[in-house]
């Protein structure tokens, strides 16, 4: 059992005569690292640990189709929703990222990783899955407040204010999870990048150095960024929810953006690809800084 009560990361090794050094210098200040062989072994540690277990991450020294298998026992095991799932490959499986994508992982990490980029990616992961956590608790404290608010429009200037909102008008689907996660994902990406133009390349140095809260609270309190905050639209129509973010920054080139490719993936990070998971539609217009979200509502007959 993990006793610190901080965020554990379990890795899967082949077996146990596998050198597990890696793994003890990979633990930190942010989470704690736990290494297990077999999926006995993996069950039992996550039921032990079912408070803090934040992330799986899987042994390059797997044969590639044990990791194709591995993903299918992640598949069937009664994990929670969004648990990160990082794979490990070897520089000759590069051509199978996209098949492990499509698995079920959330990240695919090829050849010797240095410890302190894996520690940032590790840390993002876990950040975005206490959120999740997070919402998932407070959806099952709340009842809904929205179901007959046919539109609405907010403003907002934090990341605190972004997934109470996110969670709020989540609550007008059948099943508010997904929206919550998407939505949040939206505005969050809205007050980081486009209020305070932090870049995705920035966020993940701050993160490595442990400044990203007192950067995002720096820079809140300078005059150019002060003023500035996220407009969320809210529509009911008939058959769906449209939802539209638009916030003050620079944007990017989306008409270069491809959810299908991995490159444009590691480029502009997990959190779009996230969204368009949640969500039937994802479009941007404007430079960039404007995102509408359509989720599908059930079809209803008269009795």
């Amino acid at each position: 059992m993990n006793n610190t009560g901080a965020p554990l990361v379990i890795a899967i090794l082949p077996d146990a005569s596998c050198d597990a050094g890696f793994y003890d210098s990979l633990a930190c200040p942010d989470f704690d690292v736990a290494t297990v062989t077999g999926e006995a072994a993996l069950k039992e540690r996550v039921s032990d640990n079912a408070d803090t277990l934040s992330a799986l991450l899987l042994d390059a020294r797997f044969p590639l189709n044990e990791k194709f298998a591995w993903m299918d026992r992640f598949a069937d095991a009664a994990l929670p929703a969004k648990l990160p799932v990082f794979v490990m490959l070897d520089d000759a499986e590069a051509d199978v990222e996209v098949r492990l994508l499509e698995a079920g992982a959330s990240n695919v990490l090829h050849g010797v990783q240095n410890l302190n980029s894996l520690r940032v990616k590790l840390t993002i992961a876990i950040e975005g899955f206490g959120n999740v956590r997070a919402l998932k608790e407070e959806l099952e404290r709340r009842s809904s407040a929205i179901g007959q608010i046919v539109s609405g429009s907010f403003r907002v200037t934090t990341r605190r204010e972004g997934r109470n909102l996110a969670t709020m008008l989540s609550m007008a689907c059948d099943d508010p999870l997904p929206v919550a996660i998407g939505l949040t994902e939206l505005i969050v990406n809205g007050v980081e990048h486009g209020c305070l133009a932090i870049s995705h390349d920035l966020k993940g140095t701050l993160i490595e150095t442990g400044i990203l809260n007192d950067e995002i609270q720096r820079r809140r309190a300078l005059p150019e960024y002060a003023g500035r905050y996220v407009t969320v639209d809210f529509q009911r129509e008939p058959d769906k929810l449209v939802f539209r973010v638009t916030d003050p920054g620079d944007g990017f080139d989306y008409n270069a953006y491809r959810a299908d490719t991995v490159d444009s993936a590691k480029k502009h990070g997990r959190g779009i690809l996230m969204a368009r998971g949640c969500f039937e539609r994802v479009k941007y217009s404007g430079r960039g800084n404007v995102v509408t979200a359509i989720k599908n509502l059930p079809c209803t007959s008269d009795p």
